[in-house]
């Protein structure tokens, strides 16, 4: 009991983990509490309950997907030796998997370390928590231990998610008239989220590269362009890092060298004057 949460569970008794993997994608995925019955009966087992979101499934190969794969596997031919040969590799052996960070002789903070190699990896699902990549860690370590030339440089292989920073976003907007206001604070916080997406962010929808932070200047651009009848006065943006709050200025992108840094929405405020 208790041995792979770390948190207590509302029920007495034996717990009991399971791993799936379901083909229908991501509809297959299910909130917590919402699987109350067994599939089967099973002798001496009166009720069943998922206290965590279930995360087993995604979304199948697409023509594009099974073509770079079908191309990285002619490229490498099965083996890893640069970045993109690495994520070929990762992308064959567990699905969802969008970007990746290799750092040779550094360690999972980012520090030089001549024995180790540390790769980043973003899978779709992030949002869901560190349970969803811990499920498929160990199978995508053990291919690439086996399919690179790790072993034999004598390296050990560090595989992490990246380092999330919570990005908080103020900004001040001006305009003639409160006329639909709160659909223009709507909008405006549409678009800020948009931007800080990880996976379909950046000012091309393309998404953030695994140690790129967005900046201010950025962000009032894409704004300025996404926003119509209004004017940007101010903007602050700034991020929760190891448990403060700091303001992201030149000082605070002068000091950031962690390659694995990645921001994620956090809480953002809009205010609107009337000019």
């Amino acid at each position: 009991k208790y041995a792979f949460v770390n948190v207590p569970v509302p029920e007495e008794g034996p717990q009991i983990r399971v791993f799936h993997s379901n083909y229908s994608g991501r509809e297959a995925n299910l909130p917590a509490g919402s699987i109350t019955v067994p599939g089967t009966a099973i002798r001496y087992l009166s009720a069943v309950t998922n206290p965590f979101p279930t995360c087993g499934g995604y979304d199948g190969y697409t023509e594009e997907t099974a073509g770079r794969l079908v191309s990285g596997l002619l490229r490498t031919r099965g083996r890893a030796v640069t970045e993109e040969g690495y994520l070929d590799l990762i992308s064959q052996e567990a699905c969802g998997v969008r970007k990746i960070k290799c750092c040779n002789h550094t360690d999972a903070r980012g520090r030089t370390a001549p024995d180790k190699m540390t790769i980043a990896v973003l899978v779709e699902e992030y949002e869901k928590g560190a349970h969803v990549f811990s499920a498929v860690k160990k199978q995508i370590r053990d291919r690439l231990v086996r399919d690179s030339a790790l072993t034999a440089a004598g390296k050990e292989l560090l595989l992490i998610q990246p380092h999330f920073i919570r990005v908080n976003v103020r900004v001040w907007l001006e305009r003639e008239t409160m006329e639909q206001a709160y659909e223009l604070q709507q909008q405006t916080l549409e678009l800020i989220r948009r931007f800080l997406n990880p996976l379909e962010g950046g000012s091309a929808g393309q998404g953030w590269e695994i140690g790129e932070l967005p900046e201010v200047s950025r962000l009032r651009a894409f704004l300025r362009a996404g926003l119509e009848d209004c004017s940007i006065t101010k903007m602050v943006m700034t991020a929760v890092a190891d448990g403060r709050e700091v303001p992201m200025d030149a000082l605070f992108y002068k000091k950031q060298i962690d390659p694995f840094v990645m921001a994620v929405s956090g809480e953002h405020m809009v205010y609107i004057e009337v000019s």
